[in-house]
């Protein structure tokens, strides 16, 4: 059984409508924990993902910790970029690392997009300490890729 709409709205709100495993634009809300296992309905329990990561981590028991240490982990990236671009918890929108829909080009191509958005309210430091964090995640994330700035 799928979560109720209300829930599955307020975790792609509060993940910021982001796959938690590649950052792309998040289509579905995953029990990390299935209901047939006894896995709640709450939040705590949640994980947007994409289609493309629901398919990889969705159905695998062995990738559950994994799955919740990720979806964590993208949390307190959102949080920390909200409250250094706004100084409160609330998220207007994040940009993290993009990439294309399909995948495929990413892939041929051996290329990392980084995108990030400099708001009319960020300082200079500011916005350069965040897209040298971007460009550190892609280090560890694609270490060989070719990265292109947007």
């Amino acid at each position: 059984m799928a979560f109720k709409e209300i829930t599955k709205k307020e975790a792609l709100e509060f993940f910021a409508f982001r796959c938690c495993i590649c950052k792309d634009l998040a289509a579905e809300v995953h029990h990390i924990i299935p209901q047939s296992e006894n896995g709640s309905d709450g939040l705590d329990n949640a994980a947007p993902l994409c289609s493309s990561c629901h398919d990889l981590f969705g159905g695998n028991p062995r990738k559950r910790k994994k799955l919740r240490a990720l979806r964590n982990h993208w949390w307190t990236l959102i949080k920390a970029k909200s409250e250094l671009a706004y100084g409160t918890g609330d998220l207007v929108y994040f940009e993290g690392i993009s990439l294309d829909p399909s995948h495929r080009n990413l892939m041929k191509d051996k290329v990392a997009r980084l995108y990030h958005v400099v708001y009319e309210n960020e300082f200079f430091t500011e916005a350069a300490s965040q897209i040298f964090e971007l460009i550190q995640h892609a280090q560890v994330q694609k270490p060989f890729y070719d990265r292109i700035l947007h």
